[in-house]
């Protein structure tokens, strides 16, 4: 098959991969603080949880910086390399008032004896990026969320089994950024944009996939979802969340379903008829046989 567009295979650990062009796409506060959060994701078993509020707090406010004094003109790499000193995010966040204020503030809280604990949380936490950011580093091309919405092209999102967990994070923020940059454009877009996410529950849960499904249809964007196992996506996402944006695909198909649970659904989601059937009455026996023109009629139901 002949591809008249540019493919850019979002897989760090791909030679033909590009890199994210993460300073085009966190562009504002909230978006920075949402970034944070994805790689600093928040622990419900946390013994300590302002040691895992603190380097979600200090990596915010180096983004602050990022974005005020070099806007779309950092990198990756460069944010973890600040984020592996307590002495260079200070020198960081020192230039921009605010963010220094929120650095001091986590500081001063926790104690210069707490700084040594401090940092190891954090290395600790964003050492798994290290790779990710060094091979984008090192790639030949970058693309943005905005950058890809208005060009003719197609974006792969791939997986690498020894960080799937990194990789799943950044998927899901790229498919969050990618929701709310679709959401934020024009109704009745000419524009066409193609969503295919096969294997659904394999990324785990993606952050803006519902609200894709459920309200860009008018944007101009359309979902197709594969999964093998609706027990399995109730597990990622919920019942009720579930249900919903799978309710919203108009155009469903069925294909061969191993799972008594997944065919139960699928029975329910096409619904039953009632139908009538004839057929001969004949029974056979060395003594005995029904005529031919003896017939019964019964009903069953059965999906439409």
């Amino acid at each position: 098959m002949v591809l008249y567009c540019p493919v850019y295979i979002f897989n760090p650990f791909d030679q033909r991969g590009v890199a994210w062009d993460l300073a085009k796409d966190i562009d504002s506060i909230p978006v920075a603080e949402t970034f944070a959060e994805y790689l600093i994701p928040k622990s419900s078993r946390a013994s300590q949880p302002y040691f895992e509020d603190a380097p979600r707090l200090l990596l915010a406010a180096v983004l602050e910086v990022f974005i005020r004094v070099c806007p779309g003109r950092w990198t990756f790499r460069q944010l973890l390399l600040v984020m592996q000193s307590i002495e260079r995010i200070e020198q960081v966040a020192a230039k921009n008032q605010d963010s220094y204020e929120s650095v001091q503030a986590v500081l001063d809280k926790i104690g210069p004896r707490g700084h040594g604990n401090l940092l190891s949380t954090i290395v600790s936490k964003l050492r798994p990026y290290k790779t990710i950011a060094a091979c984008w580093d090192g790639a030949s091309a970058s693309i943005s969320v905005k950058r890809w919405l208005h060009e003719p092209s197609i974006i792969v999102l791939g997986n690498y089994e020894p960080a799937r967990a990194e990789i799943n994070r950044l998927a899901s923020l790229f498919v969050d950024r990618l929701s709310k940059e679709i959401l934020s454009s024009p109704e009745n877009s000419d524009s066409r944009t193609w969503l295919y996410l096969d294997e659904l529950t394999e990324a785990g849960e993606l952050q803006g996939i519902d609200s894709l499904v459920l309200r860009a249809r008018s944007k101009g964007c359309v979902s197709v979802l594969g999964f093998q196992d609706i027990g399995a996506l109730y597990n990622v996402y919920g019942r009720e969340q579930g249900e919903a944006f799978v309710a919203q695909c108009g155009n469903r198909l069925y294909l061969h379903l191993k799972s008594h649970e997944t065919a139960q659904w699928a029975s329910r989601s096409i619904g039953q008829r009632q139908a009538f059937v004839e057929s001969d009455g004949h029974v056979g026996g060395a003594e005995y046989v029904v005529p031919p023109e003896h017939f019964y009629k019964a009903s069953r139901s059965e999906p439409p």
